[in-house]
């Protein structure tokens, strides 16, 4: 199995965590357009090729389901082996107990995120946060715009409306104890929109932990807007995954 991080390290500040999303049956959901793996769907070989072009975090979005933790295990070994400081989202965010995160923790990834275990459990996320530390867990925050124009906070994988505010939400994460916050304009990821910047900036004033900003970039200069707007990072899929922009294009906005 591989080795994670100590839990004294963190995600530096203006980090590019690039995203790769895996199905039920290790695969990613659509084949890259990455140039060199033109067509390839294996979530580690694109992860390897991040790493090569300088990337140093990876967040997994795993859809598979804890029942299948034999199957889990090797792919987060697989995707710690590759150099990446591993973030991983089991079955929507979901955490059944404090012990299977120590299992996937052991087995390479370096946190775990806990957005609809937080809204369902919330006293499990304090107790694992307690016991592992909370710089190894990540409250994701899903949002998406109601026809009222108001924000609202998903959960389940975007699937269910919790009537929550993203800022509100905020604060009571941080209270729990996560270590950072991943904020994600759910209808901007889906139309490429460009960062939520003042959606952002509403969960900033309201947390105390850092933010990274997910949902809807799709060029370099999206990333410029976030972090100068107080970003902690950013987090990226479809512009890495399909071709268009590289590692280092993105790496070279956030310097």
């Amino acid at each position: 199995m591989g080795t994670h991080l100590e839990t004294t390290e963190g995600i530096p500040g203006n980090s590019l965590m690039c995203c790769v999303v895996v199905d039920e049956h290790g695969h990613t959901t659509e084949p890259t357009g990455i140039p060199a793996l033109k067509g390839s769907t294996d979530p580690v070989l694109i992860a390897e090729h991040y790493h090569h072009e300088g990337a140093s975090l990876i967040f997994a979005d795993i859809w598979d389901s804890w029942r299948h933790v034999n199957r889990l295990l090797p792919l987060v070994d697989r995707l710690g082996a590759t150099g990446h400081s591993l973030i991983a989202s089991i079955d929507n965010g979901t955490l059944p107990s404090i012990e299977q995160a120590r299992h996937v923790l052991d087995s390479g990834a370096h946190a775990l995120t806990v957005n609809t275990t937080a809204l369902n459990d919330p006293g499990l996320v304090a107790a694992a946060a307690q016991a592992l530390g909370g710089r190894r867990l990540v409250g994701v925050i899903n949002v998406t715009t109601t026809p009222e124009g108001t924000w609202d906070v998903l959960s389940d994988g975007g699937r269910r409306a919790t009537g929550r505010h993203p800022a509100t939400w905020a604060a009571e994460l941080s209270a729990l104890g996560v270590g950072y916050l991943v904020i994600n304009d759910m209808d901007r990821e889906e139309n490429g929109g460009g960062f939520n910047v003042p959606l952002l900036e509403a969960v900033l004033r309201a947390s105390t932990v850092p933010v990274i900003c997910g949902g809807g970039s799709r060029t370099p200069q999206d990333l410029r807007a976030a972090v100068s707007a107080g970003a902690h990072g950013v987090l990226v899929l479809t512009q890495l995954h399909d071709g268009s922009h590289s590692v280092n294009d993105l790496l070279d906005a956030l310097t």
